[in-house]
This record gives C-alpha cells, structure tokens and sequence, in this order.
C-alpha cells in the first residue's frame, strides 16, 4: 500500500445528496418496511416478514431458524455478535443501552473503535475512571495512516466534508479478537457482542468473523424511525449542525435506508415518540428470548 498521503486521498470521498427526485419519494411519507420497498423495489426487502414475535419487527426468512442453530451449537459460552445500523438521530444508541439493561445476557461488550476525532467531555471522563475500558481508541491521523499500511483495520472509512475536518474510523483485528476471546464469565447466561459500525463495515467484520469464529451467530438489526425522511433532516440537522448534515450525515441516511433490505437480518421500527426506543428495545427483548430458548 502507498504513502499516508495517498491513503488519505484514497479515504476521503465526498458524499454528495442523492438525486432530488429519489428525495422526493420519501420527503414526506413516514418510514417503514413497506414504504422503503415501494421507494426501493431492488433493495431485498420483499424478503422480509411480518414478525409474530413483535408487531415492530420485520425478519429476513430463514434468520431466526440460523441464528438459534448456531447460537445453540456453542459448548463453552454462547455468545451473539450484534451489530445496529441505520440512519444518524434514529435512535440506534439509545436501543443499544437499553438492551443493555435487560437480564437476557450475563455481559455486554463493545468492540472498540480507533478513531481520529478528539475524546468528548463524557469519554475524557469516562478514560478517567476507568482506563481502557472505554469504546473509542483515539489515535491521531498520522497513526490512523500507519494502521492501515500495517493491515490492522478489517474496516475503516472515514467522515468529513474536508481534508482538515475529515475523521477515521475503523475495527481492527485485535479489538475484535479481544472481544471474542474474552473468557470472563459473569454466570452462566449468554453475552452480547455489540459491534458499531455503520452499514459499509457490517459485510467484511461479518466475512471475517465467519472465516475465523464460524460458530458465532452474527445479527445484524437495521433502525427505522417512524418519521418521514423531512423530519429526519431537520432533526439530523438539529442534532448534528448543518456542516455535518449536509457534509455526509444526511447522504448516509438515505444510503442506510436504501440499503437495509440488503444488509440487515433484522428490522424494528423506531416510533418517534417518548416510548419509541423502549418499545423498540423490548421488540428486540422478545427476538433475543426467542433465538436462545432451549430446544425442545
């Protein structure tokens, strides 16, 4: 692989807003399975079903069946891979914590992000506390750059509308392994694996994990918030800034949208109201029981 530079260069690509015609279908029709499937016919989403575990959860055929099949096979520990993607203020986060708060699993780990940006009030304190138990690794570019020449990343990509502003991401090998083989055990239930990446790092961490832990069970569980994709905008830009949302966040929301049907095992609905999250979160309460009851 070449020079920093070149990396550099080969790493920041311009997002640019999808066409205002595409926009158009869904400025201002709520979002949901069926109306991403109008809007994106190709997308995969005709493989989805209507769930009878949850009436906000839509399941590709066949998941549930896989999923418990493998979950099952685990001697030692069972453990479940799970990654959450959708679009930015969909309310991803705040579903993540919440499962982290349900007694289904016996442990909970974050695979740790490397990244560029600077730690945030709350991650300074946190480091403070509890030295290298945090989620992010801050490294600066230049050791970003030498990662990548090194092989380290099994993804990485980055944010930014310029070369001054623009932030690394990426899972490396290591941190992923570390989390995996992690033998700690709490009791005797399963653990939970949260893997955060967006929709491009799901396919080669899932490819990776499949090659070198095939036992794993890997879910990937796509966000969709009840709103329309109008609304959407203004709270991107509400939440994040316009530099941001015009930057990349908005593009990548509609391309998490777009491509749901394709990635994602899973889908729950988000409804924007001040129940939304919990209601999502225990949506996928019910999926989790449902993949490790015990076989009869």
């Amino acid at each position: 692989m070449g020079s920093s530079e070149h990396i550099q260069e080969r790493l920041v690509i311009p997002e640019t807003l999808p066409s205002p015609g595409k926009v158009a279908l869904l400025l201002n029709r709520v979002l949901r399975p069926e109306t991403l499937q109008w809007a994106f016919p190709e997308s995969g989403l005709d493989r989805f079903i209507y769930s009878e575990i949850d009436p906000l959860l839509y399941i590709k055929q066949g998941t549930v069946p896989a999923i418990r099949e493998k979950y099952h096979r685990m001697k030692d520990r069972p453990t479940i891979v799970l990654s959450i993607i959708g679009p930015s203020t969909g309310g991803k986060t705040t579903i993540r914590d919440r499962l982290r708060q349900t007694d289904i699993f016996g442990s909970y780990t974050q695979i740790v992000t490397t990244v560029t940006r600077r730690p945030r009030t709350e991650e300074n304190q946190q480091a403070a506390i509890e030295p290298g138990k945090g989620d992010y690794n801050f490294v600066p570019k230049q050791t970003f750059h030498q990662m990548v020449e090194q092989g380290k990343f099994i993804e990485y990509l980055s944010h930014g509308t310029r070369l001054t502003d623009t932030t690394f991401y990426g899972t490396t090998e290591k941190e992923i392994v570390k989390a995996l083989e992690d033998d700690k055990k709490v009791n005797d239930k399963p653990r939970l694996i949260f893997l955060p990446v967006n929709k491009d790092g799901v396919a080669p961490v899932k490819q990776w994990i499949d090659q070198h832990y095939p036992d794993v069970p890997f879910l990937t569980v796509s966000v969709i918030p009840g709103v329309t994709f109008l609304e959407l905008m203004h709270r991107i830009i509400e939440k994040r800034g316009t530099t941001q949302a015009f930057g990349w966040r908005i593009p990548e929301a509609y391309s998490e949208l777009e491509s749901a049907g394709e990635l994602a095992d899973v889908l729950v609905r988000n409804p924007i109201e001040p129940n939304g999250p919990v209601s999502a979160s225990k949506a996928l309460e019910k999926l989790f029981r449902a993949i490790i009851a015990p076989k009869e």
